[in-house]
């Protein structure tokens, strides 16, 4: 499984990504994380990534170039198109049941063999899996 990050903070997740589960899940080449600074895509020497709103107003909003361009340069480094997951104030809240949701369909959508289907499922169900043997 790869997982790419892109954020203006790379720097917050090293710790994250070494530590527990996900060290365990590296170590084991079960994922593969990459974290991706959103201004190596700017285009300006002070690396900006946020602008005035559009007809005024207080606060700043992200700039949408450089957002698109580390997008694209994610995308381009995989073969088949991932799931993108974009985290804004407007959307749906994170809950757990939506990282529920969301780990059913990429992880079992992804699945080649059966029984690595059904340990997926087992787990998401919270039940003993049933294994075929294949």
């Amino acid at each position: 499984m790869e997982i790419d990050v892109l954020t203006l903070f790379p720097e917050m997740f090293e710790g994250v990504l070494s530590t527990s589960i996900l060290k365990i899940a590296r170590e084991k080449e079960l994922a593969r994380f990459r974290v991706t600074d959103i201004r190596d895509f700017t285009e300006d020497k002070h690396r900006k990534v946020d602008d005035r709103p559009f007809g005024g107003g207080p606060g700043m909003v992200m700039r949408p170039e450089p957002v698109f361009a580390a997008v694209e340069h994610v995308q381009s480094l995989s073969e088949e198109p991932a799931e993108l997951v974009l985290l804004t104030p407007q959307g749906e809240t994170f809950t757990q049941k939506l990282a529920y949701e969301l780990t059913e369909t990429i992880m079992v959508e992804n699945a080649r063999a059966p029984d690595a289907l059904e340990g997926m499922k087992a787990f998401l169900e919270r039940r003993e899996p049933r294994w075929g043997g294949e």
